[in-house]
C-alpha cells in the first residue's frame, strides 16, 4: 500500500508541480515584461508550495493514505478471491459434435 501512495502522491505532484513550474519559468517572465498580469495568483501558489511544501506533505501523504486504503479496501475481498475453475477452460466447439 506505501507503494501505491507514493506512487500516485509522486504522479499527482509531477502532473501538477511540473506544469505551474513551467508556466512560471518560461511563460510568466515574457508576460510580466509585457506588462500582463494573467497567472499572478498561479506565481503565489507555486512561490507558496516552492517554500512551504515540506509543511504540505506530510497532511498530504496521509490524506491519500486514507483515500487509497478506503478505495482498495471496497474491492479488496474481490481481489483476493480466487477465479472459477471453468475460467481456465477453452470455450471452443468439438469438432465431432454436430450442431
Amino acid at each position: 500500500m506505501a507503494a501505491l501512495v507514493y506512487g500516485v502522491f509522486s504522479f499527482l505532484g509531477f502532473a501538477v508541480l511540473l506544469p505551474i513550474e513551467a508556466y512560471s519559468i518560461f511563460i510568466a517572465p515574457s508576460l510580466e515584461a509585457a506588462n500582463v498580469t494573467h497567472g499572478a495568483g498561479l506565481l503565489r501558489i507555486s512561490g507558496f508550495l516552492a517554500n512551504y511544501w515540506w509543511v504540505l506533505v506530510p497532511p498530504a501523504q496521509l490524506l491519500l493514505t486514507w483515500y487509497m486504503t478506503a478505495q482498495v479496501g471496497r474491492c479488496w475481498a474481490h481481489i483476493c478471491t480466487a477465479p472459477s475453475n471453468s475460467s481456465f477452460k477453452p470455450k471452443w466447439k468439438d469438432p465431432h459434435k454436430l450442431g
